[in-house]
């Protein structure tokens, strides 16, 4: 079910983000909207830089549910 462009889990992540007083990074540079998310087939990917390199924070069904989990990180 899709609300305004945004999926119902999508939608959810950005109600569970403004919940807990997170913000979900914009990226005008990325295809998926979001800083440090990366598609991942049809899925998206959280990760976050460690050390020289990159740790992934997991595998999300919408780029909203990677940057919320990114933002829950920090």
């Amino acid at each position: 079910i899709m609300e305004g462009g945004l999926s119902h889990a999508a939608m959810e992540a950005v109600r569970q983000a403004a919940a807990e007083s997170l913000i979900l990074e914009r990226s005008a540079r990325s295809v998926t909207g979001y800083k440090r998310v990366k598609q991942h087939g049809r899925r998206f990917e959280a990760s976050l830089p460690v050390g020289g390199g990159t740790s992934s924070l997991g595998i999300f069904d919408t780029a909203e549910e990677a940057a919320l989990a990114i933002a829950r990180s920090r």
